[in-house]
């Protein structure tokens, strides 16, 4: 008996079986009766097989007629040996599972947009500056520049600033930092110039550098009048305020409380910066760049100690650029200690500010209106 049900397997594989395929063989003397009975009927009711077989695959191909592998050929069903298992008693792919409605099919997790594209939730958070600042990175062997970031980067928005060492080839680093004032701006930039951008990101908060007058600024609304008196003795807490300026002793002016000392201003921003009931709207003052009457982006610093030569500033403010010109009554022996710094290129002057502050006496970006820059 046993022989001859494996002889009739066999041969029912074997007619049936596709090329690809290898042969079909099952071990009936272990088999109870009763199975092997329901396996012979199984195998014989080859139409009840492809049923199966269609059953099981998700895109069930079209079954080829006999007498040819092409279009009217012979062949097997395509999945007829799957159709087998799933025939069987305890077969491996067990019964067809039920058919549910499609919203309670079990759906592939999301996935994650990538970064800065659309339907992700960017955080953004002011700067020092008030600011909402970008950074991308300016890939080796590449070149951008100022006015094509403020082309590309306008088009969202009021941009603020645009500054960096990626702007110019040979300086160390190759990040640009981008600031908006508003936060929208800055999102829709970055949801749109992503992929133009090499790594545009959302920057962390920034340092902080020396304002126009080579002091560290911190300004606020005074939005219930503040005495100047009193806004001088509580900021003097964290170090000697050397000016306090702006709408003072009123309701609702902006008033500057200037340091010397970077630690201090600093201090001084992170004490009060979240009072917002007593100083709303904090933040560092911006450094503006800007073309002196030459055309050109000038620095200036002190010389108190009369140790700096031209020779050594040529060199040391040399790495950011080419230097138009280095001149002022600090390098001679005569009345005056400030000595001015030259540069064709404004990103030059905001590099060298950015490398040279705290090793120059005062380094700041020289307003136009200062001696010597006219």
């Amino acid at each position: 008996m046993d022989i001859c049900l494996t002889f009739l397997f066999s041969f029912v594989s074997a007619k049936w079986r596709s090329p690809g395929f290898p042969p079909v063989g099952f071990p009936m003397s272990a088999c109870p009766l009763l199975e092997r009975a329901s396996l012979i009927g199984n195998i014989v009711d080859m139409d009840s097989l492809v049923s199966a077989s269609q059953r099981r695959a998700p895109n069930p191909m079209p079954v080829i007629a006999p007498g040819g592998p092409g279009p009217g050929g012979g062949g097997p069903p395509p999945n007829l040996e799957v159709a087998m298992m799933a025939a069987l008693p305890g077969g491996s792919l067990g019964p067809p599972p039920p058919h549910l409605p499609e919203h309670q099919q079990q759906q592939p997790p999301p996935q994650a947009p990538p970064p800065g594209s659309f339907g992700q939730v960017v955080l953004l958070e002011k700067d020092y500056y008030g600011c909402y600042c970008l950074k991308f990175i300016v890939k080796n062997g590449t070149h951008i520049t100022e006015e094509k970031v403020q082309e590309d980067f306008g088009h969202f928005g009021d941009v603020v600033d645009v500054r960096g060492p990626g702007l110019f080839s040979g300086l160390r680093g190759n990040h640009v930092y981008v600031r908006f004032i508003d936060k929208s701006d800055a999102e829709a930039a970055l949801r749109h110039l992503s992929s133009k951008y090499h790594q545009l990101t959302p920057a962390s908060i920034s340092d902080v550098l020396p304002d126009n007058y080579g002091l560290y600024t911190i300004s606020f609304y005074n939005k219930t009048g503040i005495p100047s008196s009193e806004v001088r003795r509580e900021f003097s807490k964290f170090g000697e305020v050397k000016n306090l300026t702006g709408s003072l002793d009123v309701k609702g002016g902006r008033v500057f409380v200037s340091y010397k000392e970077k630690t201090s201003a600093v201090q001084a921003l992170q004490a009060f910066f979240f009072r917002k009931d007593r100083y709303p709207n904090m933040k560092f003052a911006l450094p503006r760049c800007e073309k002196d009457y030459f055309g050109c982006y000038c620095l200036k610093f002190y010389n108190k100690s009369g140790d700096v030569t031209e020779e050594k500033v040529l060199s040391d403010f040399g790495q950011f650029g080419e230097v138009v010109d280095v001149r002022g009554p600090g390098l001679f022996d005569v009345t005056g200690d400030d000595v001015y710094v030259r540069y064709k290129e404004k990103s030059s002057a905001e590099q060298a500010l950015i490398e040279l502050v705290g090793k120059y006496d005062s380094l700041c970006l020289a307003p136009p209106s200062s001696s010597l820059c006219i």
